[in-house]
This record gives structure tokens, sequence and C-alpha cells, in this order.
């Protein structure tokens, strides 16, 4: 019992939802557990061992599980590491509080040291995007490419529906509001993974999202984002609802010096699970070159 979910059989059903979403993991993989300064951090490795590196960020709460639609094709030209997120609901523990940006980058360059990487491309969804950019500004010799996808609060505030729909599953953390807000976060006529969206569900009625580690982003000043040298391509669903994604579009291409852009149809916010064919294509694309020291 790590004190971060409300109670012992909670935590149970929550680990026996990410047990069974890693059961749709598509390639060998190994689960290992590093310590850092700010916690035990969980990962799932991946791919081709002597590759270069690929670190994987979650969204809010998905952990590392929710990569498995885009292993097959990463795993294959990368090596591939996926990191439960300290202070979402996942297999790491932390043990410290995340109380700056600066603190953020901290505990990923950690966990980079502990897998042995210097320097690494980086992959993020939602919050993990977020973190992807924010280790940039902090540590910028730690990373390559950049693919930022759904980067909430990089470059504009949250939408004010996003905060309502966070006020509302405070209120009432029963399963029919969950459901709800994982369609709100899907485009029209999309659908999550069953077995993914199952975990979710566990990991938001019985994680306790009010832990020292957890925190809101908040937007990266103009001089934080014109400094970023790195290659970056950000992806953006069509039906993003979670931001506006026209003006976050908007202010990444007028401050980023070397920006590739993708709009994908028929995604909303989840847009690595909703469209993963298309999101692959692009990624591979992107990421499929040499690893180089920002100057």
């Amino acid at each position: 019992m790590t004190g971060l979910f409300r109670s012992r059989s909670g935590e149970a059903a929550y680990m026996e939802a990410y047990a069974t979403t890693l059961k749709l993991w598509p390639m060998e993989y190994e689960e290992r557990d590093v310590e850092t300064s700010y916690g035990r951090v969980h990962l799932l490795l991946s791919g081709q061992p002597d590759a270069p590196p690929l670190l994987m960020l979650h969204a809010t709460n998905a952990s590392a599980t929710m990569w498995f639609p885009n292993i097959r094709e990463l795993g294959l030209r990368f090596r591939l590491i996926a990191p439960d997120l300290l202070g979402h609901a996942g297999r790491s523990v932390p043990t410290r509080r995340i109380a700056s940006p600066g603190v953020a980058a901290a505990w990923i360059s950690e966990t980079m040291d502990a897998v042995k990487v210097d320097q690494a491309h980086l992959l993020g969804l939602s919050m993990g995007a977020w973190l992807a950019l924010n280790l940039a500004v902090h540590a910028p010799e730690r990373v390559g490419h950049i693919a930022a996808c759904s980067p909430i609060g990089a470059f504009v505030p949250v939408s004010a529906g996003l905060m309502l729909r966070m006020m509302t599953m405070l209120a009432l953390p029963i399963r029919p509001v969950y459901e709800s807000y994982i369609r709100w976060v899907s485009a029209r006529g999309s659908t999550l993974n069953e077995t993914l969206a199952e975990q979710f569900v566990q990991g938001m009625q019985h994680f306790r999202t009010r832990n020292p580690a957890f925190f809101m982003p908040t937007p990266f000043t103009d001089e934080q984002l014109t400094g970023l040298p790195h290659p970056i391509l950000l992806l953006l669903g069509e039906e993003e609802v979670m931001f506006n994604h026209r003006q976050a579009l908007k202010r990444a291409q007028s401050l980023l010096q070397d920006l590739e852009v993708g709009v994908i149809p028929g995604a909303g916010h989840m847009l690595t699970l909703e469209q993963p064919e298309s999101v692959n294509r692009r990624l591979v694309s992107f990421l499929d070159w040499p690893i180089r020291t920002p100057s």
C-alpha cells in the first residue's frame, strides 16, 4: 500500500487493470524500477537495445501502457523507454514534491541517468508533451528531436471546459462522470480502446490525484520557446477540446525555430490512440534521424 491510492482494494483493482492493458503491448518488453531523488520510477523498456533511445512520456493518469498502439512501428527503429510519470496513476511512487518546472525536468534527467541514457529523442502526449518541452527548456543537452502531441498548457492556457470537467470529476468521483470525460476528449465517432479506458477509469476512481507530485502545467514564456533549437514536431487533433489548438499553433509557429506541424483529422486530444496509423507515420518520418546535440 503506497498511500497513493484511496484503499487497498482500489489499488489492487487498478493494478489488475494496468496488467490487462499491458497484455496489448505488441513486442517483448522489460519492466524495471529505478530510484531517483524524487521517488521510484517504473519503466517499460522495449524495442532495439542498440538503437537511438526514445523517451515516451504519457498523458495525465494514462500510464506508460497507453503507448501500445505506437510500439510496433517505433520499436523497430528505437530503444523505447516509457516511464510511469511521478504523480500520476501508474506503478511509480513519488517521495518528494514536484514543486517547479525545474524539478519536473530533474526527475526525468535522473531517470535517464538510471538507464544510462545521456540524450534521447522525446515523444509526449498531453502532459507528457509539456514535460518533453520542459526538459528541453531546462536541460537542452539531453534532448534530440521532440514530438509533442496535444501539448496541454505549453503554448496557451487550458480551456474553461477542461477546468469545469476537472471540478466535476473531483465533486462526483463516479464511473459515469469519468466515461463522459473520455467521450468529451475524443473526436466525434472516435472511441478509445476499452481496455485502456477501463484502466483510466480505475485510476481516476482510486488514485489520489491530489498528491505532492501532481501539478497543472502553465504556458512557456516567449523567451523559453524562442530559445529552443531542437527540431520539434507539433501534432494536434482537429477536434481538440482541452485548449484552443488554433491559438497554440499560431504561437508555436511564431516562436519556435525548427518546427514541423500536423493537424490530425478525426482525432481529439488523445490522438496517438485515436488515429495511431496516421500518427505513427508522422512520428517515424520525423524521428528517424540521428540525434544531434543542440548548438
